[in-house]
């Protein structure tokens, strides 16, 4: 029964179809890679629903993440196992124009379907954790608190910085500092949610209290959503009024502000608990992170697949293990070499480092064109020069503008807001540049290169 589902009959016969109409497709495993993604999607979807919303911490973040790396990593080296044992190249000889790109295109599915399985757990806990704080109204709840946490100070002497420096007790803008320094709801709820914690709104809510009356109300409502959630205070509403005038003055009590403390402490805890998975898991809401994981990562990792695929298994593990050797040392060099960015050396120090490092290796392994063999050396500074060359473009764009920065900063020439817009703008024409170079190389570049390479007797 469960090898059946692990292995249903439409997934042989979609095989058997794809092998005989369309081998391009049926070599890239793209309908194995999806069938799997699924299964595992479901499983860990599943195990993401029975967990509960509490358990997340930095430790089982932690563990999580080593695990689902662990099963990415496996699932990309089944992948590639498949994927050299069948080589399109070396089986179906060499394609007609364009039909590369599509061999790119299928790989590059595969690669974000087996590398989206980790961020299956994050998506399901951000919903449960969206419906909780709309099930239970707890937007509504966290503004009451936002509002009304001025009337239940911490510290006399941390609330006055919060307002103009005149040493009177006597103005809401003191009071209104205190919940200022407590916000309930995560930030990037805030930013999602416009219902939750917008200031203006807060601010006037809290200004329209006024008189005794009111500000029982107020101090009631906040000492009942505590006592919903369990939270008592010791003092009583009138005992907590009694501190207050109807201008909202605040006489300082030390024995109050101490009670205080951890009663804020507590519920915060537990309001902010559905919180926390856009704590731990916000990041999937920025663009930045898209760009990185499909953009970045993804692009780099596929270049690399299709610069080895002509090569044995054993000898690509060997070859990205020692390209991460490199990257480490290299990263020591740097960390070493640019500690001060205070001064021009890192927009000197960077260009030359790359375009040292291209240079070297394309001097080394351009022999392997006046040569009748090549050597495993030879090879691997190639395919190292090519992986470099689609990032060259970018590297130089990046190092350019962050010394114009600098120039500007230091020559007082531009507001802040312009330099972070030129920044943005310049970073993202030069990695869609990258992207466009490295779609390009592969039919016109990549392919033929590594076929005529590959045509040489091994030394």
């Amino acid at each position: 029964m469960l090898k059946k589902i692990i292995f249903p009959d439409f997934l042989a016969k979609l095989d058997r179809r794809l092998l005989l109409s369309s081998p391009l497709l049926w070599s890239s495993r793209l309908h194995h890679v999806a069938w799997f993604t699924l299964l595992a999607a479901l499983f860990i979807a599943g195990v993401s629903m029975i967990l509960p919303l509490r358990i997340l911490s930095y430790d089982f973040i932690g563990f999580y993440w080593m695990m689902v790396s662990l099963i990415m990593i496996a699932g990309l080296i089944i992948w590639f196992v498949y994927l050299f044992r069948h080589n399109n190249t070396k089986q179906y000889g060499n394609r007609t124009l364009g039909r590369e790109w599509l061999n790119l295109l299928y790989h590059y599915c595969s690669l974000v379907l087996i590398s989206s399985v980790i961020f299956i757990l994050p998506f399901v806990f951000l919903w449960r954790a969206h419906h909780k704080i709309e099930q239970s109204n707890l937007v509504e709840k966290v503004n009451i608190l936002n509002v009304n946490s001025g009337f239940f100070p911490e510290n006399e002497y941390s609330i006055r910085s919060f307002y103009e420096s005149d040493d009177s007790m006597q103005t809401g803008v003191v009071l209104y500092g205190a919940s200022a320094q407590m916000y309930y709801g995560n930030y990037t709820y805030r930013t999602l949610n416009k219902k939750l914690f917008d200031y203006d709104t807060i601010s006037a809510r809290f200004y329209r209290i006024s008189g005794k009356a009111e500000i029982k109300t107020a101090i009631a409502q906040y000492l009942d959503v505590a006592k919903k959630e369990g939270i008592t205070h010791s003092y009583s509403v009138d005992e907590i009024a009694a501190l207050y005038d109807d201008t909202l003055g605040y006489q300082p009590s030390g024995n109050f502000e101490v009670a205080n403390m951890q009663f804020n402490s507590q519920i915060k805890d537990v309001i902010d608990q559905p919180f926390d998975a856009f704590d731990y898991f916000g990041f999937v809401f920025e663009k930045l992170f898209f760009n990185v994981w499909l953009l970045i990562f993804l692009p780099i990792l596929l270049l690399a697949i299709s610069m080895f695929r002509n090569l044995s298994l054993k000898f690509f593990l060997i070859a990205i293990g020692v390209t991460i050797v490199l990257v480490i040392i290299n990263a020591v060099i740097l960390g070493i070499t640019l500690d001060d960015s205070s001064n021009l050396t890192p927009y000197i120090v960077l260009p030359v480092f790359f375009i040292g490092w291209a240079l070297f290796l394309l001097v080394v392994s351009i022999r392997i064109f006046s040569a009748k063999y090549y050597s495993a050396i030879e090879a691997y500074c190639l395919f190292l020069f090519n992986i470099l060359l689609p990032l060259l473009p970018f590297v130089l764009t990046v190092c350019y503008v962050e010394y114009q920065i600098y120039e500007f900063r230091h020559n007082n020439t531009l507001e802040e807001h312009w330099i972070y817009y030129t920044r943005y703008t310049f970073y993202n024409s030069a990695h869609i540049a990258t992207l466009l170079v490295f779609v390009l190389l592969q039919q016109l570049y990549f392919k033929p290169l590594y076929e005529r390479l590959w045509a040489l007797p091994k030394k």
